[in-house]
């Protein structure tokens, strides 16, 4: 879809960015390390010439991009960090509570789908503790079992003394005592700094504790067209890959060779609201573009589906689901992208009906980009045989058709004869048995004392207890 003359013009294009405009750091040693390495320094302003990026781009192991026949759409967490969940019967949003949070993390617990933990719902109203964010990332690893990829940030207003630097240290030392590996890497964490062309005190202070603590690393911007980048789609592409060409370059310094993937979050905003639009094809053609440069730099990126917008679990919300998690395979060749099921409202909103919702959607995608079927090797016989019963319903095989056919647990097909008043009634039913039945079957992880007594010092007292 994007000419490869295209993909290079952005790289150039973010290049020259780079050596005439510079990018904000937001800290003394950050500015300090740019001027040991010999970059030129305005202030709080680094400017990077061509030569010393590629030079720093180097450094990174190249990733290979692999053409394979089977593409996934895959789940990475309940949400994504949602600091409001819709309330299915009020019909409102409202700040989560600490059993929600843990709710959320039942749910990742019990679903094959998911293959990461991480606070999907963020700062409980009822979470009291020193340190909010330490808690969070120590209720993920009490409740889930799924390797630590880590979404949300320490912030000023989230830790303890609002040290954002010895916060997310100390968290990140938590961890890694909880998996007892060494200096191995046992989660990542993904910083987005502050666009336009920044980044600021709070990312640089993850950054550095992530570098120093030898874990992984994601950068991922999220810039809002015609508010903190550029209104156009180019343009706000080439903003974004200046800005993680930017952070490549401060990472290899502290730590040559350190492997940073990338995602982009960046959507267009709809003028008329002034809100982010991530259910819409513009911002499919924003990550899409974004990840073309990336492949083209042998760069690691993921691409985000199963976005939503609406503020309602209904047809606009399914509709946007669906056309993220499918275009993108239209517009690319590439084989996976990662999903947040239940998310709404640009992220902002979270819902556990809509959560069950999406799972069926990633299961329903996967088997429509993936079934292969079969010949019956018995056709010709079970049609001889139908054709004396007049029937097919005693002769076929069950186990046959179920291989063959989706069989959703949510999703209903009746036909207008069948006296189903509403299917939406019938499915949200269907959603919250569903969701029953995954906190009924929830079984804690089976953690060592040792594993408890380093993560209780951290978990809110009503955890605490339980």
């Amino acid at each position: 879809m994007f000419r490869a003359v295209q993909i290079e013009n952005v790289y150039d294009q973010a290049l020259s960015i780079l050596e005439r405009i510079g990018v904000g750091f937001g800290t003394e040693k950050s500015l300090l390390a740019f001027t040991k390495h010999g970059f030129k320094v305005d202030g709080n302003r680094v400017y990077m010439t061509r030569s010393q990026v590629q030079k720093y781009l180097a450094l990174m192991p190249k990733y290979v991009y692999q053409t394979v026949e089977k593409r996934l759409v895959r789940a990475g967490t309940p949400f994504l960090n949602a600091p409001m969940l819709y309330n299915d019967e009020t019909k409102k949003f409202q700040r989560p509570t600490l059993k929600d949070a843990v709710k959320a993390h039942i749910l990742a617990e019990t679903s094959e789908l998911y293959e990461f933990a991480n606070p999907g719902l963020i700062d409980p109203v009822d979470l009291h503790a020193d340190d909010i964010y330490a808690s969070q990332i120590a209720m993920t690893l009490r409740y889930t079992s799924k390797p630590l990829n880590i979404g949300i940030r320490a912030t000023i207003n989230c830790t303890k003394d609002g040290n954002v630097y010895a916060s997310a240290k100390r968290t990140l030392k938590m961890v890694r005592d909880f998996y007892g590996r060494g200096d191995e890497v046992v989660c990542y964490q993904g910083i987005c700094p502050f666009a336009p062309l920044a980044y600021d005190v709070e990312s640089l202070e993850n950054l550095d504790a992530l570098i120093e603590e030898k874990q992984g690393i994601t950068i991922f911007p999220c810039t809002l067209s015609y508010l903190t980048g550029p209104e156009s789609v180019m343009g706000l592409v080439v903003h974004d890959v200046a800005l993680c060409l930017a952070g490549i370059v401060y990472v290899q310094m502290f730590s040559p060779g350190t492997d940073v993937p990338m995602c982009c979050f960046s959507p267009m905003i709809d003028i008329r609201t002034m809100q982010p639009s991530f259910g819409s094809p513009e911002y499919l053609h924003t990550q899409i573009i974004f990840y073309e440069v990336c492949r083209f730099l042998g760069i690691s990126c993921t691409v985000c589906g199963i976005t939503c917008d609406n503020l309602d679990v209904d047809f606009q919300g399914g509709m946007e689901s669906v056309l993220t998690g499918a275009l993108p395979f239209a517009l690319t060749d590439l084989n996976e992208i990662w999903c947040y099921p239940g998310s709404m409202a640009a992220f902002a909103g979270a819902s556990f009906e809509k959560l069950i919702f999406d799972e069926d959607v990633i299961r329903v995608l996967n088997r429509t980009l993936n079934q292969q079927y079969e010949f019956d090797h018995d056709l010709i016989e079970k049609l001889a045989e139908a054709n004396e019963a007049c029937s097919f319903l005693h002769i076929g095989d069950v186990q046959k058709y179920r291989q063959d056919r989706y069989l959703s647990d949510v999703f209903v097909r009746k036909g207008i004869i069948s006296g189903a008043e509403t299917n939406q009634a019938e499915i949200a039913h269907a959603a919250k048995q569903e969701i029953e039945r995954r906190v009924a079957s929830y079984s804690e992880p089976d953690l060592t004392r040792e594993q408890l007594e380093i993560l209780r010092p951290y978990l809110p007292e009503m955890i605490r207890k339980t």
